[in-house]
């Protein structure tokens, strides 16, 4: 969402794992296929979480001296996202207007009008001021959301904290470059 926050909807058509549950033993491992049967005309990118669960695991209980029993259980999730587009699909983004908000944070809007999906994590950014050296600054200065891509005909509200651009004018130009 505008966010940043992913929204899942079940897909039970597109994807396909197998095996789709298994016993992976200690220490053992288990390869999973994953693989997109979706419609093979697709024109825009699409991203596919896949959500691997682990089922609660009983371990032994524990008694203490005062004769007290403990029982744990653990479980875990694990999301891995699968990206599927047309080999010519590529995201075209466009950044609106940057401005600084009460607390000098620089606030800006970026939507994506092309077909791919734009990959936030990797990129690079470029603030310009007015006069002066560009500031170039990794992905992790800037606030992207949870989620980092932005989907075609998406768009985002991103926020560079003022202590990553302190050294910057009020005003700045932003500038994407995708990796």
């Amino acid at each position: 969402d505008a966010e940043g926050t992913a929204v899942r909807t079940p897909e039970d058509h597109d994807v396909v794992l197998f095996p789709p549950q298994t016993i992976v033993q200690p220490g053992g491992t288990q390869a999973v296929q994953v693989r997109y049967v979706g419609d093979p005309a697709i024109t825009q990118g699409r991203v596919y979480a896949i959500v691997i669960s682990q089922l609660p695991v009983d371990f032994a209980m524990a008694s203490g001296s005062d004769g007290s029993q403990t029982q744990v259980k653990i479980g875990f999730d694990f999301v891995s996202h699968m990206f599927v587009q047309p080999p010519t699909a590529r995201p075209n983004l466009q950044i609106g207007a940057a401005t600084r908000n009460a607390q000098g944070d620089i606030v800006f809007e970026v939507a994506n009008s092309g077909d791919g999906v734009a990959l936030l994590r990797t990129a690079e950014w470029m603030l310009t001021p007015p006069s002066g050296a560009p500031v170039v600054l990794d992905s992790e200065k800037v606030d992207f959301g949870k989620f980092g891509a932005i989907l075609p005909g998406g768009s985002r509200r991103m926020v560079i904290s003022s202590q990553a651009v302190s050294d910057t004018s009020a005003n700045v130009a932003v500038a994407i470059a995708l990796k």
